[in-house]
């Protein structure tokens, strides 16, 4: 809200007026009293309003300013512990208030997290009245038992209190969806904003509460903030515009791994999503409620790791410096294969191959068991390259053919049901890493982009490079993926996610998302419950956080477009021959 204090002087005597509302309710009124201002000068009545342009700047600065910073505390501290349970400093929080008083509503990241939690219980403290105001304390107090009740309650409320309301206790629903971390859950928080949202004043002359009465009192006010917060989807029907970015409306923000997050995966049918981090914390997560099943490492401390999929039987597999290793969704370990990989991928035909350090392997997923160390893991053909040839990425492309970019400048080809290799490719990247496979109704790319932070699109049929996309001041190109069968979406070191038209290859959508760091891992993930929300994107980011997004299509609808990889039917693996090799 800002303050507008007004000053008219009428044949001699001088008029003074307060204003309290948001900037968009006064800007209209400021316009009105300028017109009036004028028209009355017209008719000889000696008016002056004390209005300057600079207080105007003034106001829209302030406003500007605060918006900007609304999320830092989204971004920065969702993992802080005791987030608004424990107290900053007395003497930074009265300080910073009288600079906020004074319309100075500068902050940072770097200011104390439970400083600026402090400043929003004083703000709640100070109303003149509560935010749910006192003329509805009664009837909330009456509608506790009802999540009904509650919900008509809030629909009395005035626009702004119900605004400032629902961001509230949006905020609120992710500080409790990670308690796990900051152990602020829903009743913790109920306890703290209960008192701060629902008081009324003692009327003169009336009698005083006893204590069992304020008690009682106190756990309905206390109660009715927990269920707001437990089902605040229930309570407020419109999503906020702050959690909508373009098409994507903020769902969910989860932590817990302790470092930067650089993979995700599908798997059970969709129905769970595998993320992993550069430290070897595998979680497994339900992709539709977002809540942790479990968790297991999959590496030794000191092991580098490079790559992580999911297979169609429901297996993962994870390339470190030391070793593949392949698990089960419950954490045990299938089986291991010693050698440094870099990349991994399961063909059209059911195999998974994988780059090493100057050699190519490929395994059978008909050969790998299905409970931990039941038979060693050996693969079913190897190929040598030359000497210091790395693949940094693998894509099955098509029906029959595997893609794979390499750190000497180069493009292989591999026909999957052969494994002979069909074609190389020179494209001018010192290291391409990124690679995905775009199929449109009249064309077949494959998409590949590497730390120079340049795109190079190849025609999958004739293997000639059709069009580059250059550096924009990007940097790296940390993936590089198809949503649906309509759109690429690239994320750079800038922390923006691109979206690009694999028609025209034109820039279509920029994106940043809630991370204090690059998104280093982009998935979509279906609704399994079907309706107008068909289509969720997970970020994972470097800032050791994963967000997830509800995607609204480009008209609107809600509708999801096809979808490439996931949901599609699976076909059945044909024999191969055990010993077979792309040498023949």
């Amino acid at each position: 809200k800002v303050k507008l204090r007004i000053l008219v002087e009428a044949n001699g005597v001088t008029y003074e007026k307060s204003l309290e509302a948001t900037h968009e309710l006064l800007k209209p009124f400021i316009n009105k009293l300028n017109v009036c201002y004028c028209l009355r000068q017209v008719h000889s009545l000696n008016h002056k309003l004390i209005l300057t342009q600079s207080l105007i700047q003034s106001i829209n600065q302030s406003i500007n300013q605060s918006i900007n910073q609304s999320n830092l505390l989204f971004v920065h501290a969702l993992d802080v512990e005791g987030l608004f349970r424990i107290s900053g400093s007395q003497a930074d929080l009265l300080a910073r208030k009288a600079l906020f008083d004074k319309g100075d509503v500068q902050l940072s990241k770097d200011d104390s997290p439970h400083m600026i939690t402090g400043l929003v219980k004083i703000f709640l403290r100070e109303l003149q009245e509560p935010l749910c105001t006192a003329a509805l304390y009664d009837t909330f107090l009456a509608s506790a038992g009802s999540l009904d009740s509650i919900k008509r309650s809030i629909g009395q409320l005035p626009v702004h209190n119900r605004n400032l309301l629902q961001h509230l206790i949006h905020f609120l629903t992710f500080v409790s969806n990670n308690s796990h971390v900051n152990l602020m859950n829903h009743s913790n928080l109920g306890r703290i904003f209960g008192p701060n949202l629902f008081w009324k004043r003692q009327e003169e002359g009336a009698p005083k509460m006893d204590m069992n009465q304020l008690q009682a009192t106190s756990e309905r006010t206390n109660t009715i903030t927990e269920k707001l917060i437990v089902n605040y989807d229930e309570m407020f029907d419109e999503p906020l515009a702050s959690a909508t970015s373009g098409r994507l409306t903020l769902q969910a923000k989860m932590l817990g791994h302790k470092k930067s997050v650089q993979w995700l995966a599908l798997a059970d049918q969709d129905r769970k999503v595998c993320s992993l981090d550069t430290l070897g914390l595998l979680k497994i997560w339900d992709s539709q409620t977002h809540k942790l099943i479990t968790e297991f490492s999959v590496c030794e401390q000191g092991a580098l790791i490079y790559s992580m999929i999911t297979t169609s039987t429901d297996t993962i597999w994870t390339a470190t410096s030391q070793s593949v290793c392949i698990w089960q969704l419950n954490g045990k370990l299938i089986g291991e294969a010693p050698g440094e990989a870099y990349s991994l991928c399961e063909s059209p035909c059911g195999d998974v191959w994988v780059g090493g350090a100057q050699v190519m392997s490929i395994y059978s997923l008909r050969d790998i068991p299905k409970q931990a160390g039941t038979s060693p893991i050996k693969p079913i053909g190897t190929d040598l390259f030359n000497q210091n040839m790395f693949v940094l990425a693998l894509v099955a492309v098509g029906k029959n053919r595997v893609w794979g970019c390499s750190s000497n400048k180069s493009l292989y080809v591999w026909d999957a049901k052969t494994k002979e290799m069909l074609k190389t490719i020179e494209i001018p990247e010192k290291r391409p890493k990124r690679i995905t496979y775009v199929e449109t109704e009249d064309s077949e790319t494959v998409w590949v982009g590497g730390d120079e932070g340049v795109i190079q699109i190849i025609n999958a049929k004739t293997y000639e490079v059709m069009n580059k996309i250059d550096n924009g001041g990007w940097d790296k190109i940390f993936v590089l993926t198809t949503i649906g069968s309509r759109e690429v979406w690239s994320a750079t070191w800038d922390i923006v996610v691109r979206v690009w038209d694999p028609k025209t290859r034109e820039l279509t959508a920029e994106i940043k998302g809630y991370h204090a760091d690059a998104i280093s891992a982009i998935l979509e993930v279906p609704n399994l419950k079907g309706g107008a929300e068909c289509s969720n994107i997970w970020f994972g980011s470097y800032d050791k956080s994963i967000s997830t997004y509800q995607l609204r299509s480009k008209d609107g609808s809600g509708e999801s477009s096809k979808w490439s990889n996931a949901n599609a039917k699976r076909s059945n693996v044909k024999p191969i021959r055990i010993g077979f090799t792309s040498r023949g």
